[in-house]
């Protein structure tokens, strides 16, 4: 597919929000008119979710990230009172063990006191119990002789009893690959961190707290594409249960002498390649030869525009996070091809058009906390302003002609 007209823009940071909005943001529901209260519990998950008395504090991203109250939980409990009721979502924060742990807490129409419970874990220095869930590559040509290799994994950390594992996020680079970028996925909040050299060749490490769960991390590297042709060598640094590569751009070949591939289907005709498990310090070889230079990714957006995810010029980071997040974004799941219908009813219209006010509100909200630049933040609210009035057009359209229908068939009646 050739490369159509888009937008520059700041591409993972607004996949990231978006994913984290389909989490949070259920609908734009209506603000309390008066203050609101927060209470709740704070409870150390390593011992068992045994009560925690600590301080905690409250803040509004919106207004900044100023504390708006801070007490301490006694007996595990806390309540605070006096809170803002326009603001559309507060952090409740806990520092423990030198790791910083956050809920967040959406207003709710018709509830004057909302509940959050905060779990802190002991921290450990190497906690055993960290692996890979997934372990995901895709490539796209950058120009005639530079190649971006994009590399998304989801860290799962099942230690017991449960800990936070503070010696960092290891990602192996190959010598002829220069890192470009990291960005981190974790307690909801997408954050950007520098991959920094270790004392072995070719391994990195990144510097954030690996909390029990899963921790989503995609890394952005770039290589030469001499000859149209490179070779990935990679090492695995974690036991992987999911091995993958991506097949982005239908005219690249993608041949392994390590790896038997089992093909799947994936979101705007790209092809997953799956590898099956592997376990750490595990080796694999991946020849990637040919491709367009100028390839996009495109589709028809749910008011019939084109959507486009541009190329490896305009923007490395833009491959594997789009395949990733895409059953969490309400437009990417109404551009899969041949994989819906399009939008038909006005309910499913409707449904949409609530979709976008939640996600317009929750790009605000992530804007506010400085998770997404401002410039890409106010160039997708026009894009999200724009799909909305579309969607809108169309509803009324169609209620209008059901409305014509309705009274043409009392007519008849008559």
């Amino acid at each position: 597919m050739r490369r159509q007209p888009g937008h520059r823009m700041e591409f993972v940071g607004r996949v990231l929000a978006w994913a984290c909005a389909a989490g949070v943001a259920a609908g734009a529901a209506a603000r309390p008119a008066h203050a609101l209260t927060i209470t709740g519990r704070v409870v150390n998950g390593t011992a068992g979710n045994r009560p925690l008395d600590t301080e905690l504090t409250v803040v509004a991203p919106a207004r900044g990230m100023r504390p708006l109250a801070t007490t301490r939980s006694v007996d595990g409990r806390f309540t605070v009172g006096g809170l803002p009721a326009d603001a559309p979502v507060f952090l409740v924060q806990v520092r423990f063990g030198g790791v910083d742990y956050r809920e967040m807490v959406r207003p709710q129409a018709g509830r004057d006191t909302l509940e959050a419970t905060v779990v802190v874990y002991e921290s450990a220095d190497g906690a055993d119990g960290v692996r890979l869930s997934r372990y995901q590559v895709a490539v796209l040509r950058q120009g005639q002789t530079d190649l971006t290799l994009e590399k998304f994994f989801t860290v799962n950390n099942v230690s017991t009893p449960a800990r936070t594992d503070t010696t960092g996020i290891l990602v192996y680079a190959p010598a002829d690959a220069r890192p470009l970028e990291a960005n981190v996925m974790g307690q909801g909040m997408p954050v950007r961190r520098q991959l920094r050299p270790t004392g072995t060749p070719g391994v990195y490490r990144i510097d954030y707290p690996v909390r029990p769960g899963e921790t989503t991390v995609d890394v952005t590297l770039a290589a030469p594409y001499d000859d149209d042709r490179y070779t990935l060598r990679d090492s695995l640094l974690y036991d992987v249960d999911a091995l993958a590569v991506f097949r982005v751009d239908p005219s690249m070949k993608i041949e392994s002498d390590t790896l038997r591939f089992t093909e799947a289907s994936a979101a705007h005709g790209m092809t997953e390649l799956r590898a099956g498990a592997w376990s750490a310090g595990s080796t694999f070889r991946v020849t990637f030869s040919g491709g367009d230079p100028d390839f996009s990714i495109a589709g028809q957006g749910p008011g019939g525009e084109t959507v486009v995810v541009p190329n490896a010029m305009d923007r490395p980071a833009t491959i594997i996070v789009l395949v990733v997040f895409a059953g969490a974004l309400l437009f990417a799941l109404l551009t899969l091809r041949g994989a819906r219908r399009p939008l038909e009813t006005p309910e499913e219209l409707r449904a949409c058009y609530d979709g976008i006010l939640a996600r317009l509100a929750r790009l605000d909200d992530l804007a506010d906390m400085g998770a997404v630049p401002r410039d890409a933040a106010r160039r997708r609210r026009e894009d999200l302003k724009r799909q909305a009035a579309e969607i809108l057009y169309r509803l009324q359209k169609m209620e209008r002609r059901r409305d014509r229908a309705t009274s043409d068939a009392r007519r008849v009646r008559v």
